[in-house]
């Protein structure tokens, strides 16, 4: 028998499992011809069984190309199993849920990964919807509706999914959610303004052939300011970061606050391989531990090169009050790599820290999709007192995004691991073996050829904070009190 999700027997009832046609509410999902109905669609736990119909799923009604397949059995008969089906806390009871037709036939799909949280000293645990995803043929049925609806009804507690898009949002709210808006500035230091501004033109340059010059003088330039970054500053030391101690010196850092995640050995463990996909362009990962001359943790940062040259802040953390040396740290290590740009998002509880590092910035807010049946859980995510880290949403489902090169590829096509060396004797964390596989596939496309768009018909994946694009470091979702009204979309 398999295992559920509900902790009910595998024969569904027919109150919880049965749809009904639905041409009540046209509106709700795009109309598309053909359709199919639900009248005898059974809703029901995904099961690992069921990975190679997911494949199925995303590729129909696209075209079939040899790397459009060999990718979508790649994610969801390799990494999937990964991701949903061990869990950060060791459990695999909750990996998502599958809607099937009367004929055996996976119509439509939703992810669920989840995540501890600590609130006012209490623990609960975040459901977090990912790749909703509903069959071509079948997005005229609501589907996606009654998909949603049974994951919120399983995680009343706590669920949460990305805001993806008018459609998705619109139903939330109807079956009872809300939306959390997140406060946050997104910030840059120019490290060099030569190399600043051929990073920026190689970035935003549109041919191939614009590009090259700009490339080659940048890594010229880089390479001098590596030199020069070695021989002038050895203030630090640099070890390279382990899941274990990332969780020790996350706990610490992070455990004044009210609402957070609960940094564990299997937290950490479960997202280490995942950080090469936070961002669509990276080259390369250093998660790093940075010390005194006294041998003395300062803190860590976890930085991600991009193929211009911009060093792109996911995490930082300073132990005590030392954000002050941890930043100069950063600095020094951009500067040893080359780096042209620091880049990230805000993190209130440096914000001291971040001025005198006399960082360029720009506030911004977003929002993410909520629904607890806790008033007080609820509360605490309206009024903004909760620190949500990006690395705790889903940023392994960035894997759609991925170039070739930031999959690890070497010239020659093989494999090759993104993770940066940092000095002798520090040893780079190990690659991902599913993502590693997945990089031999080139073209960062869906399975189902859609590219990186999250289409309103298609997506609410990405959950939590899960698009790096837009957040891109651990931020808190309250907003500074002397810039509450400065916010830009």
């Amino acid at each position: 028998m398999k295992r559920r999700i509900d902790g009910r027997s595998d024969r569904p009832s027919a109150a919880d499992t049965r749809t009904a046609p639905a041409s009540k509410h046209p509106s709700d999902e795009e109309q598309e011809k053909p359709h199919e109905s639900t009248a005898m669609i059974t809703i029901r736990p995904m099961h690992v069984d069921d990975l190679p119909a997911l494949a199925e799923l995303h590729l129909e009604g696209r075209p079939r190309t040899a790397s459009a397949v060999r990718r979508a059995r790649i994610v969801f008969e390799r990494l999937w199993p990964a991701l949903f089906f061990s869990d950060a806390d060791g459990s695999n009871d909750s990996p998502g849920l599958v809607a099937v037709d009367p004929e055996g036939r996976i119509r439509g799909m939703i992810g669920i990964a989840r995540r501890p949280l600590q609130l006012h000293g209490h623990r609960l645990t975040a459901a977090i919807g990912v790749e909703l995803y509903v069959a071509p043929a079948a997005r005229s049925s609501l589907l996606g509706v009654q998909l949603l609806r049974h994951y919120l009804r399983q995680h009343a507690a706590l669920a949460v999914a990305d805001l993806a898009n008018a459609s998705t949002t619109h139903l939330w709210l109807r079956l009872g959610g809300f939306v959390a808006t997140k406060y946050c500035w997104n910030w840059w230091r120019p490290l060099a303004p030569v190399r600043s501004l051929l990073s920026l033109g190689e970035r935003w340059a549109g041919r191939p052939a614009a590009r090259w010059p700009l490339k080659a003088l940048r890594r010229v330039a880089g390479s001098c300011a590596r030199l020069r970054g070695r021989q002038h500053d050895d203030r630090f030391a640099f070890a390279a970061l382990e899941p274990a101690r990332w969780a020790e010196l996350a706990e610490r850092t992070f455990d004044r606050l009210a609402g957070r995640p609960v940094y564990g050995p299997d937290l950490c463990g479960h997202l280490w391989d995942r950080l090469d996909f936070l961002y669509r362009d990276i080259v390369r990962t250093h998660a790093v531990e940075v010390r005194d001359r006294r041998n003395e943790t300062l803190g860590w940062f976890l930085l991600h090169e991009t193929e211009s040259g911009i060093g792109r802040v996911s995490q930082f953390g300073a132990t005590e009050r030392r954000a002050d040396a941890l930043l100069a740290g950063l600095h020094a290590f951009a500067l040893q790599r080359g780096i042209s740009i620091l880049q990230g998002v805000w993190n209130p509880v440096y914000e001291e820290a971040l001025r005198r590092f006399g960082v360029l910035c720009q506030p911004r807010r977003t929002a993410f999709l909520v629904a607890s049946n806790r008033p007080e859980v609820a509360a605490a995510f309206r009024h903004g007192e909760v620190f949500w880290s990006l690395l705790e949403g889903e940023g392994p489902l960035q894997v759609w995004n991925r170039s070739q090169a930031s999959m690890g590829l070497s010239d020659d096509g093989s494999a090759a691991s993104t993770r940066g060396d940092l000095r002798p004797g520090c040893r780079p964390a190990p690659a991902c073996p599913a993502a590693t596989e997945l990089a031999s596939t080139g073209r960062a496309e869906r399975p189902d050829g859609t590219g990186s768009d999250h289409s309103a018909a298609n997506t609410a994946d990405a959950a939590a904070a899960g698009n790096g694009e837009r957040l891109a470091t651990a931020t808190c979702c309250r907003v500074p009190a002397s810039h509450a009204g400065d916010t830009t979309d």
